[in-house]
């Protein structure tokens, strides 16, 4: 005979977080649970869970977070670096690179690992620069790498706010396969399989292999694509190389796309999208385009059209 408790086990991964969530008193606060069933993506976010610090596990994820968010869990990350093991600087620092675009974007590792010379022990980005005795000491500024993806991401906020916004109320994710969007050009399911799209106007093509200062990427038809760090233009149905050197992530701006963004700024209760707003894919507007933007002041929420 089924013992009661073994009946409602299958509930507690949604109603632990469900509390969670009611007993926050900010109604923009984050609940993040590590794990749970169907039902949880309503009351809080997750992660991949325990990763390693390889350069297998910063590919696979990419695929892994993709899935999961079309899946109905909208609200994923993982642990930049992995959670397992000792990460070095140029792995830690291509994770931060495309999680840069995740709705979580966290730098967490068990404790025991990078344990450094003078005995201290984090993963922290500034324990990453030239002059820190590092485990393998290159002389690369990691920490300098990282900090203008952090600051990249800031950038964003205008963008990846809105998204968010919009994935609670029609329940898309703001990272999706590439297939999602272009299931009409079939290339993207066997070319793409470890790129994302962040929204309908970012395509990313993450570094996963350790050395590599190169990508080749397809980029889906019928649009045009726009390289972020040169401006360069590709028309879509092809697959093209691009450089990136580390702390740059291979990242294209569709054609046409608006991407509304802010200056850099140390935290997020500095960022002020009504007074800092500039719009990023200017050199992609073919014709007359606008988007919609999310804001929040205070407890107010308001929408504009740009």
């Amino acid at each position: 005979m089924v013992q009661r408790k073994e009946l409602f086990r299958p509930g507690v991964g949604v109603l632990k977080p469900q509390h969670a969530e009611h007993g926050l008193s900010q109604p923009a606060s984050v609940c993040p649970d590590r794990s749970g069933n169907s039902g949880v993506q309503r009351y809080a976010g997750s992660w991949s869970g325990d990763t390693e610090a390889n350069w297998y596990y910063n590919q696979a994820c990419i695929r892994l977070g993709a899935n999961t968010m079309i899946s109905g869990q909208a609200n994923f990350g993982h642990d930049l670096g992995g959670f397992i093991g000792t990460v070095t600087g140029e792995l830690l620092t291509r994770w931060h690179e495309w999680g840069a675009l995740l709705p979580l974007y966290i730098n967490h590792s068990q404790k025991g690992d990078n344990v450094w010379p003078d005995g201290n022990q984090g993963r922290e980005p500034w324990r990453f620069n030239s002059w820190q005795n590092s485990p393998s000491p290159d002389g690369t500024d990691y920490c300098g790498l990282m900090r203008k993806n952090i600051q990249f991401r800031y950038q964003l906020m205008p963008y990846l706010y809105t998204l968010m916004y919009n994935s609670t109320t029609n329940g898309l994710p703001i990272n999706t396969p590439v297939f999602f969007n272009y299931y009409n050009d079939n290339n993207t399911l066997s070319l793409n399989e470890f790129d994302f799209l962040c929204g309908d106007s970012l395509l990313a093509a993450p570094i996963y292999t350790q050395g590599a200062t190169t990508r080749a990427v397809y980029l889906p038809w019928p649009d045009d694509w726009y390289y972020y760090p040169t401006g360069t233009k590709y028309a879509g149905g092809q697959t093209v190389t691009v450089n990136a050197p580390l702390g740059t992530l291979p990242l294209f701006v569709r054609g046409g796309a608006i991407i509304p963004m802010g200056h850099p700024c140390s935290t997020p209760t500095s960022f002020s999208p009504a007074t800092s707003m500039s719009i990023a894919g200017r050199m992609a507007i073919r014709h007359s385009r606008s988007t919609k933007m999310r804001e929040t002041v205070g407890t107010t929420r308001t929408e504009c059209t740009r």
